[in-house]
């Protein structure tokens, strides 16, 4: 890589696309692909095919929770030693005791991004089915603790704004930064490929509750660009616990498959990529969605 040329890709891999809570803001029941959990031979494929490549980050994400793959921390070491991209974990927190907790500062993940969404057990449940408030705010709390001093990993509290909780942000960020976190990142909620009926809280109105928060510990509202090029497909490469290359994390019936990691190189699948965006219109999938659409030819 060109020195001083920083990454611009992210690897996102979903490790399982099953999941052990049923959020809002989350279209499970549209799940229509196979339902599965990454296996050992292909992550091994995967990371022969991105050897020597540089990533912005590769995220352990996905449409599920990683921490269900119980090959997680093989993975972890496996990854972290063969590539010197920083290591994103994405997950729920649920199953995150004591032994994960350890796992992680062990096996040298560089972020946790934990979504979590409300500051009482009454918000955050409604918001995060089937999970328990207070286990999993014990289960961060102690990650919290059992990091110490230490620089990594970067805790990063997740939450998305919706009529359940965006008056309750305040709350939420003040709990936060008073116990610890690096960092709060507050999304806008996006209909997810027209998959989610729109719940999406303008950004002003998300400013107006956040603003005059401490400033050590600045939330980073995700905005929806206004530019026709989607910054999702140009920046991630979505590969499902199967090993195929999906047009993005929102493909939830697996319809655009572009590769597979398997059998392809990156440098192939970013040609490729490259190659779709050309397309005369735009994928079904793009055209109701209230993130990025593609750019496509006029």
């Amino acid at each position: 890589m060109t020195e001083n040329v920083k990454p611009v890709h992210i690897l996102d891999l979903e490790l399982t696309n099953y999941c052990n809570a049923d959020c809002v803001f989350c279209p499970r029941d549209s799940l229509g692909r196979q339902t599965g959990l990454m296996s050992r031979e292909t992550l091994d494929a995967i990371i022969e095919n991105i050897d020597g490549f540089d990533f912005r980050s590769i995220n352990l994400s996905g449409f599920g929770e990683p921490l269900l793959n119980k090959k997680i921390w093989e993975f972890v070491r496996l990854i972290k030693s063969s590539n010197d991209s920083p290591l994103v974990l994405v997950t729920n927190g649920a199953l995150m005791h004591e032994d994960a907790a350890r796992f992680i500062l062990d096996t040298g993940i560089d972020e946790v991004r934990v979504s979590y969404n409300g500051s009482s057990e009454e918000i955050y449940n409604a918001m995060m089915k089937r999970l328990d408030y207070h286990a999993t705010t014990a289960n961060v709390l102690g990650l919290i603790r059992t990091k110490g001093a230490r620089q990594k990993p970067v805790v990063s509290i997740n939450t998305v704004a919706t009529d359940y909780n965006t008056r309750d942000l305040n709350n939420l960020i003040n709990f936060w930064t008073e116990h610890g976190a690096d960092k709060i990142v507050v999304h806008q909620c996006h209909n997810r490929g027209g998959y989610l009926p729109d719940m999406n809280i303008r950004e002003d109105i998300i400013r107006e509750v956040v603003q005059g928060e401490r400033a050590d510990i600045k939330p980073q509202i995700q905005q929806f660009p206004t530019e026709i090029n989607c910054k999702l497909y140009n920046e991630q490469i979505f590969v499902a616990w199967n090993g195929k290359v999906l047009l993005c994390c929102n493909d939830l019936e697996g319809g655009y498959v572009l590769a597979d990691i398997t059998s392809q190189n990156i440098k192939e699948i970013l040609h490729i990529k490259g190659q779709y965006k050309d397309l005369p219109a735009m994928p079904a999938l793009c055209q109701d969605c209230q993130y990025h659409p593609i750019q496509t030819k006029r």
